[in-house]
């Protein structure tokens, strides 16, 4: 087998990342000898990738859609192909290559580390945190491979579906040789880095923790993994540790960002301060996804349509109406058309390298960790276990930050509304039969019909909104088989089945070429 590019090219520069004014000050990497605490810790700064995939899965999703054949496509074609459910060869920031790249370069760093970290004479509180880091980063890194170009995991099909190679070692060797075992084997890798990295997590130890795997962090993260993982109670445990006995403190304060900042750019700089206790991880990464979803992806996009009847404005519990803002995050739109209906949540920061010229480099600041992420998928995981009022009461909390009105609903109020609206045609015959709720048919698990499937519905309604253009989606519709089409202008459908091999990323085609098994297609 060739060598799989899997391993980070050591180079001269990282970035290190301060605070909202100074999101892209650098500072030099010296890795000739990692012998110390403080050289480990540098060199984690490079265990988080630069890049991310958020536009490839956003635009295989069911939150966008093709306006008309009227409207112009951008030069750069990845929308294109990830809205007709291809593999993603256009070469830009955001090719699912780079991310691919970026992550296993992280997952080296993070492996350097823990080997550096073997070798150091130090029992110093520092390095074990250091260490828990690392782990954590590693962990995070495949966990995150796998959300892109691996099914949802689920135990009846874990043994069989494809997996990733997990680097678990710095590579020696020349020409290493990789297989991508099972699901089942990855996610027991991950599983094993969490277990061991959580108890070591300091936030003593950082200078700017959110830039970092913290403790709320990382415990954020490992809900996550553990709710794909299926372990329900793991993830209500670690979101426990998340959220603590006064959740509503740590959400969102969604009033104070509206009212206490009159621009675009302050509401930016608002939603992204590592000050809010919202925010648990800030990374920031190379690539423009803002520009498509905002603005210039005219054809193929989230637009007025689906978020009007399924997302931001569709008629909901606390507004029935469709015509205006309403109480839903009502003036936080940063860009608003027929084609593009676009809320800040992937601000973009500029680099300048040549003030002359006024070129460099385009940065997305990607909030991946949130509380508010974490209290619906604690949620979630409630519903799961049938511990329904629970899940309400969680539903609440993401509503009580949420809701300029700050309205609170029972279990039979959510219930009633939601079996109110039919299930969406997984093919809509025209816009009226778009709604926010979908049939679900679960992949590895099961959901009762009645108060339990219709609570679920709503909290993967919530999920979706709160998540919107960040390419989380996917995951939902993947871990709930749920089946959806995308409409093409002047042509059939593109029709999404239940553990639909194109929900899956490619792999990039250097990898496959060198020797990886590609993921299967139709």
């Amino acid at each position: 087998m060739k060598k799989i590019k899997l391993i980070a090219i050591l180079g001269a520069g990282l970035l290190l990342f301060s605070g909202c004014d100074t999101f892209l000050d650098t500072t030099p990497d010296n890795r000739a000898e990692v012998d110390t605490a403080t050289k480990v810790k540098q060199l984690l700064i490079s265990a988080y990738p630069d890049n991310q995939v958020c536009a490839a899965l956003e635009y295989s999703t069911d939150n966008v859609m093709d306006n008309g054949t009227q409207y112009s496509t951008i030069p750069n074609h990845l929308i294109e192909q990830a809205y007709y459910m291809e593999p993603v060869t256009e070469g830009s920031n955001d090719n699912p290559s780079n991310f691919w790249d970026a992550s296993y370069g992280a997952i080296a760093s993070a492996n350097q580390a823990l080997a550096s970290i073997a070798e150091i004479d130090d029992d110093s509180d520092m390095l074990d945190a250091l260490r828990g880091e690392a782990l954590i980063c590693r962990a995070w890194n495949h966990f995150a491979l796998s959300l892109a170009f691996c099914q949802a995991y689920s135990p009846e099909n874990a043994e069989t579906d494809l997996g990733l190679p997990f680097m678990e070692h710095s590579e020696t060797e020349v020409s290493p040789e990789y297989t991508r075992g099972t699901l089942q084997e990855l996610y027991e890798n991950i599983a094993k880095d969490i277990e061991e990295g959580l108890p070591l997590i300091n936030d003593a130890v950082y200078d700017q923790p959110k830039y970092h795997f913290n403790k709320r962090a990382a415990y954020a993260m490992a809900t996550r993994f553990y709710l794909n993982y299926q372990k329900w109670d793991k993830a209500i445990a670690c979101a426990d540790e998340v959220l603590g006995t006064t959740p509503a403190s740590l959400l969102r304060d969604w009033d104070s960002w509206l009212n206490d900042h009159s621009s675009t750019n302050d509401w930016i700089n608002a939603y992204i301060t590592a000050s809010s206790p919202a925010n648990l991880l800030i990374d920031i990464t190379y690539g423009t996804p803002t520009r498509w979803m905002y603005a210039s992806g005219a054809r193929y996009n989230h637009s007025a349509v689906v978020g009007e009847h399924e997302t931001l404005r569709a008629p909901s519990l606390w507004s029935t109406s469709t015509s205006a803002y309403r109480d839903l995050l009502p003036a936080v739109l940063a860009y608003s058309s027929p084609q593009s209906l676009a809320f800040l949540t992937l601000p973009e920061k500029f680099e300048v390298t040549d003030e002359v010229a006024q070129t460099g480099y385009a940065h997305t600041v990607y909030i991946p960790l949130t509380t508010n992420k974490v209290i619906l998928e604690r949620a979630e995981a409630y519903c799961i276990k049938g511990e329904l009022d629970k899940a309400v009461t969680d539903i609440n909390y993401w509503l009580g930050s949420t809701l300029d009105s700050k309205s609170q609903y029972t279990r039979t109020q959510i219930v009633d509304f939601m079996k109110a609206i039919p299930d969406m045609p997984v093919v809509p015959a025209d816009d009226d039969q778009r709604t926010i709720k979908k049939a679900i048919d679960p992949v590895g698990f099961t959901i009762a019909d009645g108060d339990q499937s219709e609570l679920i519905k709503f909290v993967l309604f919530l999920k979706r909104i709160n998540t919107i253009h960040q390419g989380e989606r996917m995951q939902d519709l993947k871990r709930y088989g749920i089946e959806y089409s995308h409409n093409v202008d002047k042509g059939d459908p593109i029709i999404v089945k239940r553990r639909d091999s194109r929900e899956v990323l490619q792999l990039p085609q250097e990898v496959i070429s060198a020797g990886l098994e590609a993921n299967p297609r139709p």
